[in-house]
């Protein structure tokens, strides 16, 4: 027999084995799971840390909330907790976006919330991004207000959706603001709360699907 034929037999072979197999195994039932976590939950940031998961995401109002759970799906029945008020009349409301992350600060490691907020009535102009930093390394706080996270050149225009970035021991706040569309920045960082430059624009909105609606 030649190899060539002896490649094809082989092939059908598994090719019948593979269907008998199949044949011979009760279908299994589709797996489900519960979703979402939070049925008003916009903007979330998730963290599993020292054995628990915790959540924080936009309130729309004058309290960032928490929620911690030994399990992911456990999150979906997990109460909301305030950990921090709003009370600065530059900030005074409609808390959104909010990222924490533990990073180094004066006193060793603590967590640092960022999120954006303005004055009250909502005034999108006023939206800035603001840091809390934490009494310790729980995650549900006590935490304090500690910055305005400003840029200090350009500060004539709102900046929303914080992250951060750690590079080499270096630090740097992401997000947006605006100049007539919608830019990504970086801005470097010499503590977690405080700018040591003025930002750098990272990418703009050109192409027609970025722009759909507004840039």
């Amino acid at each position: 027999m030649r190899w060539g034929a002896v490649r094809s037999w082989l092939a059908a072979a598994f090719v019948a084995i593979g269907l008998l197999a199949a044949l011979a195994s009760p279908a299994q039932p589709a797996a489900t799971f519960a979703n979402p976590l939070d049925l008003h939950g916009p903007d979330p940031w998730l963290q599993y840390y020292d054995g628990s998961y915790y959540l924080a995401a936009t309130t729309w109002n004058n309290t960032v909330t928490m929620r911690k759970s030994a399990t992911l799906g456990g999150l979906a029945s997990a109460p909301d907790r305030v950990v921090f008020t709003l009370t600065r009349p530059n900030g005074a409301g409609t808390m959104w976006a909010p990222e924490f992350h533990l990073l180094d600060g004066p006193d060793g490691k603590r967590w640092y919330l960022y999120y954006v907020a303005g004055k009250e009535p909502f005034d999108l102009k006023t939206q800035r991004i603001h840091v809390l930093e934490s009494a310790g390394l729980d995650l549900m706080g006590p935490y304090s207000f500690k910055a305005d996270m400003l840029d200090p050149v350009h500060d004539d225009t709102w900046e929303l959706d914080p992250t951060i970035l750690d590079l080499d021991g270096k630090l740097y706040l992401l997000g947006t603001f605006y100049d007539g569309t919608q830019p990504a920045f970086i801005r470097p960082l010499s503590n977690p709360w405080t700018a040591s430059g003025t930002r750098h624009i990272l990418s703009e909105p050109t192409y027609k699907w970025e722009t759909i609606g507004g840039a």
